[in-house]
């Protein structure tokens, strides 16, 4: 078992599309504001024993090796223009992008202490209607109480291979850097709302929410993007991913959101990319904060049940994209929606179907 003690957040095999050494990789730490050249590969982004053992490890490969064509057929075909793409083919890459969002240290941080504070409540109000006595002790004693996270991180990674689905409404794009010009943070698959900015006090990065655009670098050269296209105007359509020279404003932007998003650290290779990110900490240095997920509880008018709020606030920080084709929405005329209330409402039906088969 020793062999799989350690367990990588982000692919050995992902980083090498980003250097040009199979084994070493440069690195900037955010807290220490330094940077490290040529750093092992196999030292970056894992811990041991991250996933909880080995079996669940192997799980996860298996679902990389089931994924992975498909961003190897955008690596190896974006030279040719536009690539076609099936459904099946689609989902596989909306997945692909959500499991490298879900499995990373930073979600896992970001999660554990609102989770935390979500199921310890839910455990307490549970008492509180069945074993007052046990209440009233566990109100005493249980301040200190604390939950093994590493078995629900792994149920939400699950889930979002099935959320995936959501997204595929969305229309899909390559943006490609002549010069080699994308950088990736340890959270290097991110979503982010520019048309949702102002709104900051529920989230704004569902799924079904418009205005998102899902972001992934999958090489120096390439980046995928997941978005609305009633949003964003890059000539998008179902049945294929729209390829595009990326300009430097909008590369500026995605990178800036990779630090953003990060946790410790970003990654690049070589002297010119190391001077892009000195540039970007410079201008976003003051922006960048640690993620919090925010649970608020509502005691209910009528009867006194409770009502969880958790989500996760948008980043103090509005991209300008040159592909956007609608302003930030006002604060005053938000209202909660979705992008299709038929998906949303397909996909209930679709888990309801699986739930009750189980």
């Amino acid at each position: 078992m020793s062999k799989y003690k350690n367990q990588h957040f982000i692919p050995k095999k992902y980083f090498r599309n980003f250097s040009d050494n199979p084994k070493t990789i440069d690195v900037y730490l955010i807290d220490e504001n330094s940077f490290r050249v040529n750093a092992s590969i196999k030292s970056q982004a894992c811990g041991n024993f991250f996933y909880g053992d080995h079996l669940v490890e192997g799980v996860i490969t298996e679902i990389e090796n089931y994924l992975d064509p498909i961003i190897g057929k955008l690596i190896s075909n974006y030279r040719y223009g536009d690539i076609e793409i099936s459904m099946d083919e689609k989902l596989k890459i909306l997945q692909s992008i959500v499991l490298q969002k879900t499995r990373t240290k930073n979600e896992r941080d970001a999660n554990e202490g609102a989770a935390e504070k979500f199921l310890l409540s839910m455990f307490s109000e549970h008492l509180r209607h069945t074993d007052g006595d046990l209440y009233e002790k566990f109100k005493k004693f249980g301040k200190g109480a604390r939950i093994e996270f590493t078995g629900y991180i792994n149920m939400m990674i699950k889930e979002s291979l099935d959320f995936a689905w959501l997204g595929l409404d969305l229309g899909l794009a390559l943006a490609h850097s002549n010069n080699g010009g994308f950088i990736f943070g340890d959270s290097p698959s991110l979503i982010y709302n520019q048309y949702l900015c102002n709104i900051n006090d529920r989230g704004v990065n569902g799924l079904q929410t418009p205005g998102i655009i899902m972001i992934y670098p999958i090489s120096k050269n390439l980046c995928l993007l997941a978005l609305d296209s009633e949003i964003y105007d890059l000539g998008l359509s179902d049945d294929r991913i729209r390829v595009f020279d990326i300009d430097e404003n909008d590369l500026n932007e995605l990178n800036c959101l990779q630090y953003l998003y990060a946790s410790k650290c970003l990654y690049y290779k070589g002297d010119a990319q190391r001077d892009r990110i000195t540039r970007i900490v410079s201008d976003c240095k003051d922006t960048w904060k640690p993620r919090k997920i925010d649970v608020n509880q509502y005691k209910s008018d009528s009867d006194s049940s409770l009502l969880y709020h958790q989500f996760e606030r948008q980043i103090e920080y509005q991209a300008k994209f040159s592909f956007s084709k609608k302003p930030p929405m006002d604060r005053g005329s938000y209202s909660p929606m979705y992008r299709s209330q038929e998906m949303v409402d397909t996909f209930r039906s679709r888990r309801l179907e699986l739930n009750s088969d189980v």
